[in-house]
């Protein structure tokens, strides 16, 4: 492959790469160019991701006895089939039938094989579906316990944990703080007041960046790690449909706020403040499709 890669060239290596298939030439030439290229890497970091959330989810069961035993039948029941021929021929004819019988049986099983074991497999992972969708809908809600958290203090600031600082070391110690690496969300001429430990759910702890917009106006911005995340809280479909690239906003009315939702690499953002959603998206960076 040439040293410089077009763009279609570099979607069609995604799946090699994440998949480990690509040689390491292939992959050097890939990595360079995304680079310079932010919407073939996210595209990447969402496969890889994902690839990663079914390796976790994927559980594998062995064949059940019920399947094994009619495989056995059905070999048996062939097997007898053909005993029962074997008397029309014998001589120099007999090695060409017992060739066609042979094929005849490896094609015979190798479709009930597949019938079968597709079927199970139909039928684990729907059951697998179910049970993810299930517990998906019992998870309680991120954006009602925002929202609750943010009433709970009065759209106050709270005495955060990090004080705000120097770029560089506030983001170090929220990296030590969390064991995870956040973007610091930078809003348009609103202070960064500094980065609470929240607990939304016992024991389950993640950042909350206070903004100041003034004494009584305060921007609360909740950063969550996706892959952790979806053990504690469920998402909005909708804005889960809609936050692709790193510059889309989801606005959803909660109560009487409304709640701002984005996705920057495989972190999630939700932010609540006393101001509309559009007047919260409009101090976030980037162009927005919302």
């Amino acid at each position: 492959m040439a040293h410089k890669l077009s763009r279609e060239e570099a979607y069609e290596m995604v799946t090699p790469v994440v998949d480990g298939e690509a040689s390491d030439t292939d992959e050097k030439y890939f990595f360079e160019f995304l680079e310079n290229n932010s919407d073939v890497r996210q595209y990447y970091e969402e496969e890889l991701w994902l690839k990663q959330l079914v390796k976790q989810k994927t559980e594998f069961h062995p064949a059940p006895d019920h399947l094994k035993n009619r495989i056995l039948q059905t070999i048996a029941s062939m097997r007898s089939g053909d005993n029962t021929n074997s008397g029309f021929a014998y001589g120099e004819a007999q090695p060409k039938i017992y060739s066609r019988t042979f094929f005849r049986i490896s094609a015979g099983l190798a479709a009930i094989l597949v019938l079968s074991l597709f079927i199970y497999l139909i039928s684990i992972f729907s059951e697998q579906d179910i049970n993810t969708q299930a517990d998906s809908t019992a998870l309680p809600t991120v954006e009602s316990h925002v929202y609750q958290y943010f009433v709970e203090h009065a759209g106050k600031l709270i005495p955060p944990d990090l004080a705000s600082g120097s770029g560089s070391d506030i983001h170090s110690e929220i990296v030590r703080m969390f064991q995870n690496d956040y973007a610091i969300p930078e809003l348009e001429n609103v202070f960064l007041a500094g980065v609470v430990q929240s607990e939304l759910l016992p024991e389950y702890h993640t950042p909350l960046f206070e903004y100041k917009v003034d004494e009584d106006d305060i921007i609360y911005i909740f950063a969550f790690h996706i892959p952790e995340m979806d053990n504690y809280l469920s998402r909005s479909n909708e804005a889960r449909a809609h936050c692709i690239r790193n510059t889309d906003y989801h606005i959803e009315h909660f109560e009487d706020r409304d709640i701002v939702s984005w996705k920057w690499d495989d972190n999630w953002y939700v932010g609540i403040s006393n101001h509309d959603g559009e007047t919260l998206v409009s101090l976030l960076p980037g162009e927005t499709n919302r």
